[in-house]
């Protein structure tokens, strides 16, 4: 049986399930290594190096917080609201007519 640490299964960031398209084998090998790792030092080093990449790799520009507000109607499906709020993944949202 393998370690996973956290509640979720790694997943590749080549894969389609998510919609910002980023890949990178590099982060997908550090991910999937911090996944297993029983050791919390070495965990926390490989996702500081994980998001050490990511950061350099991704520009971010902030023009101003964002409120936490969610607001749904009915006809809103496969909406999930997470901690993640506007910055969370859409793919699988839509509306009915």
């Amino acid at each position: 049986m393998r370690f996973r640490h956290g509640a979720r299964p790694f997943q590749q960031t080549a894969r389609d399930l998510q919609a910002a398209h980023y890949s990178n084998p590099e982060v997908d090998r550090l991910l999937e290594a911090a996944s297993v790792e029983t050791d919390e030092n070495r965990r926390r080093q490989l996702f500081r190096q994980f998001q050490q990449i990511v950061h350099d790799d991704i520009p971010s520009i902030e023009f101003g917080a964002n409120p936490n507000i969610t607001i749904a109607s009915t006809k809103v499906k496969n909406h999930a609201s997470t901690g993640e709020g506007l910055r969370g993944n859409f793919a699988d949202l839509y509306i009915l007519p």
